[in-house]
């Protein structure tokens, strides 16, 4: 089973991810859904996760990445791939994620079906 963490601030988000992209994805997961950046931080410390998926500006998304990639939540995910939503979609910023160290940046409104090509092209590598 994979085990992803999805940190997004809003829990509805959460909900319509696990409700509808999950279903689009030919794995088995196990979802962690953090609300909170403290939260996020604290399980990218203690725990092991095959997949990040962070949302950009409710929970700063670049940020922890940057952090994580930089060691600074120790070893356990510091390679982990990670997925960015952006429900913006300004100019640069996909640049600007994958610079920080995500592997792949999502935009609404086509996030539920990108969001699925990301996560299979992740674990299929695997």
């Amino acid at each position: 089973m994979k085990k992803i963490l999805y940190i997004d601030a809003d829990e509805i988000s959460a909900i319509l991810f696990k409700k509808n992209t999950l279903r689009m994805v030919p794995f088995k997961v196990a979802v962690t859904v953090m609300t909170k950046t403290a939260d996020a931080e604290a399980a990218l410390t203690k725990d092991k996760f095959d997949l990040i998926i962070s949302q950009l500006y409710s929970i700063d998304g670049i940020d922890l990445i940057r952090n994580l990639r930089e060691g600074g939540y120790g070893d356990n995910n510091k390679v982990t791939p990670a997925i960015a939503m952006n429900s913006i979609g300004l100019m640069g910023t996909e640049d600007k994620c994958l610079h920080v160290g995500f592997d792949a940046c999502v935009v609404i409104p086509d996030i539920k079906h990108l969001l699925a090509e990301e996560i299979n092209k992740i674990f299929a590598e695997k």
